[in-house]
């Protein structure tokens, strides 16, 4: 077996040097970014039940169209003091119930189906974040992409209802 010896050289030179508080500065942005995140969440806080509000307003809008173009008038809707609405047809079938709240910095629905009688139900889940700018504007976004406003929301939230209420009648 050859025995040798490996050397290595370092090359200092035409390479960027790195301060010697590289630490410090490493820590001080680090400390940066986290109030940002903090002033963010924040703002999340403080405007998610009023995005909420305004959320529920235009699905109750949405509804109402829904009913005035002979969608299904069984389909009712009622907001909840708790941060919550639900979107329910619950006489007869197919029955629906669509529960929608925020909490968290989260906007959590979820739809449960059932066509007939001897149906089993189907469950649908599903969150959407609630994001800030630095400014306090929110976003809702799903899968990291945004919504462009309410009414692009609702219809994300309330499409399926719709279209299942008029295939399954």
């Amino acid at each position: 077996m050859p025995s040798g010896r490996l050397s290595f050289t370092l090359e200092w030179g035409g390479y960027k040097s790195v301060p010697e508080n590289w630490v410090s500065d490493y820590m001080q942005d680090d400390n940066r970014e986290r109030e940002i995140e903090l002033r963010k969440a924040k703002f999340v806080d403080t405007g998610a039940e009023g995005l909420f509000r305004q959320l529920w307003n235009q699905v109750e809008t949405d509804i109402a169209r829904f009913h005035d173009a002979g969608g299904d008038s069984g389909l009712t809707s009622q907001f909840m003091p708790s941060c919550t609405f639900v979107v329910r047809r619950i006489e007869g079938y197919p029955t629906i119930d669509l529960e929608v709240t925020v909490q968290n910095g989260y906007i959590a629905y979820s739809r449960q189906v059932k066509s007939d009688r001897v149906s089993s139900e189907e469950t649908k889940e599903g969150q959407l974040r609630i994001v800030s700018d630095l400014q306090g504007r929110l976003q809702v976004k799903h899968n990291g992409e945004p919504f462009k406003d309410h009414a692009a929301l609702s219809k994300f939230l309330l499409l399926p209802v719709f279209e299942y209420l008029r295939k399954n009648q």
